[in-house]
């Protein structure tokens, strides 16, 4: 096997471990999120009256729908990334083939991953996030590549999509917390 071929094939394995670690995270958060957005949107219908009291059903029910939806895409994005491991192999030998500045950020990414260890949870920590952004820049300027800059986007994305549904499951008690203040009294 050559430089190259072991080269796509450890870094498709990093981004696909990540990608299944991540979509089992995703699917947690978004567990989480609908169970707190829930307790706050029942909370909201039991404390609200009035006018705000028949809007509450329609917008309570949208704001935690789209809370929901960001731990959900970052999901439905991380599993179609682990499904295509043998394009992305392919796509990275390309990239790397093509270009010696992303020859070189693979192999900082797949040596820093080495260097971590080959437990997932290690290689979440200590894969830097700059190192697939910078994969993902090289490989959205190559003209032939597909799947490998929709892979580095779900891997990229995939933290500010989770931030999304843990600070909406912190508001989502905060304001559960005010509408049982208002049932108290």
């Amino acid at each position: 096997m050559t430089d190259v071929d072991e080269l796509a094939g450890a870094l498709t394995r990093l981004v696909t471990s990540v990608a299944r670690r991540g979509a089992r995270w995703a699917t947690r958060v978004a567990v989480v999120v609908f169970v707190a957005g829930l307790v706050m949107y029942l909370l909201g219908l039991a404390a609200l009256g009035g006018s705000v009291g028949r809007v509450w059903p329609w917008l309570g029910a949208v704001i935690v729908l789209a809370a929901v939806a960001a731990p959900l895409l970052a999901r439905w994005r991380l599993t179609s990334v682990s499904k295509d491991a043998t394009g992305l192999v392919a796509e990275v030998r390309t990239l790397v083939s093509g270009s010696a500045d992303a020859h070189r950020v693979v192999v900082d990414t797949v040596e820093t991953a080495d260097r971590v260890g080959a437990e997932p949870a290690a290689t979440l920590r200590g894969v830097e996030v700059h190192e697939f952004r910078d994969l993902r820049r090289l490989a959205g300027t190559a003209q032939d590549l597909r799947r490998l800059p929709l892979a580095l986007a779900a891997v990229t994305t995939f933290p500010g999509l989770l931030a999304i549904g843990i600070l909406a499951t912190m508001a989502f008690g905060f304001v559960s917390l005010i509408f049982l203040l208002a049932l108290a009294f």
